[in-house]
């Protein structure tokens, strides 16, 4: 890989790792300013709802009910370890993994990073964000929870069409093997 290339991957990762965290951290503002003390609302239909909440816990709220060391230790800590070691890990895959790959974890590290940045900032994450399908809602949650939502999704797909894609080779080259002989 030339080092264009590389330049050109980097600059990716931090576009996209920025413009997450970016749209997350104003919108999560804006939601402090202009939706704190406000009844909910409706959008589409009653698919969008926008509420204000601030979620002393990680996804959900788990983890809310923990105090002294060992919120510390699993909400601030942990996630902060968990994060570095990606974008390190990330560093050091960015010339083998595909432009699609880079995009699914950079918005992954980003929501993680972002929600972090909440928790050491505010003590909390401000959630805002609640959908509706029929019977079926989601907890409340911010564009963070959707990056790492879309982000651990989309990797799940990309490592099962990778898969299949290097058993279907694998079986070419035996069918090839077994002609041979």
């Amino acid at each position: 890989m030339s080092k264009k290339q590389l330049f050109a991957r980097i600059l990716l990762v931090l576009v996209v790792f920025g413009l997450n965290a970016s749209v997350d951290q104003i919108t999560k503002h804006w939601a402090r300013e202009e939706v704190r003390g406000r009844p909910a609302s409706e959008y589409i239909g009653g698919i969008v709802v926008i509420t204000y909440a601030e979620n002393t816990g990680a996804f959900l709220g788990l983890g809310s009910k923990l105090e002294g060391p060992l919120h510390t230790l699993m909400l601030l800590f942990l996630p902060s370890l968990i994060t570095l070691a990606g974008l390190i890990w990330l560093c050091a895959k960015i010339g083998a993994m595909s432009i699609a790959e880079l995009v699914i974890v950079s918005c992954f590290l980003a929501g993680g990073a972002s929600n972090l940045y909440d928790r050491i900032a505010f003590g909390k994450v401000t959630d805002f964000l609640l959908f509706r399908f029929g019977p079926v809602s989601t907890g409340v949650l911010n564009v963070a929870d959707m990056s790492i939502t879309f982000g651990a999704i989309a990797f799940v797909i990309v490592m099962f069409v990778r898969e299949r894609k290097s058993l279907a080779a694998k079986k070419i080259e035996a069918a090839k093997s077994d002609n041979q002989v």
